[in-house]
C-alpha cells in the first residue's frame, strides 16, 4: 500500500531530523515523508518498521541515545547533543573515589578500654 503510517517515534524523528517543521501534526509529517520518498510504494511499510525501531531504540522521548546513533551526523538535534559533552569524558568509566580508611575501628581493636584496665 502506498501510505506511511506515523506514530509518535516517527514523527519524533522527523522533527529532530528537521524533515518537518516543529509544530507539524502527524499527518503533516506522514505527506511530508510520502511526497519526499525516493522509493517504490511496495517499500512504505518496511521504511516505517525501520524508522519505528530506530525511534523506538535510539530516539528516544527522554534521553536519546544519540552517541550510539548511525544519523547523528545528520541530525541537528543529534549534533547539538553531542557537541555539548566530551568524547573522552563519556568514553572512559565512570571511576569510583577510594573510600577513606577509618582508623578508629582498627586501631581500636588492640586498646584497653576504660575501665577494662589490666592488673600485672
Amino acid at each position: 500500500m502506498p501510505l506511511f503510517p506515523v506514530d509518535k517515534g516517527i514523527h519524533r524523528m522527523a522533527k529532530r531530523l528537521q524533515i518537518v517543521r516543529p509544530k507539524a501534526g502527524e499527518a503533516e509529517t506522514g505527506q511530508t515523508i510520502e511526497r519526499t520518498l525516493t522509493t517504490p510504494a511496495t517499500q512504505c511499510f518496511p521504511l516505517h518498521v525501520l524508522m519505528f525501531a530506530h525511534a523506538k531504540k535510539y530516539c528516544r522521548p527522554r534521553n536519546p541515545k544519540c552517541r550510539q546513533c548511525n544519523l547523528a551526523m545528520m541530525c541537528p538535534s543529534g549534533k547539538l547533543r553531542l557537541r555539548h559533552r566530551k568524547s573522552d569524558a563519556i568514553d572512559a568509566a565512570p571511576t569510583r573515589r577510594p573510600r577513606p580508611v577509618i582508623l578508629s575501628r582498627s586501631a581500636s581493636a588492640g586498646l584497653i578500654k576504660h575501665g577494662d584496665e589490666e592488673v600485672d
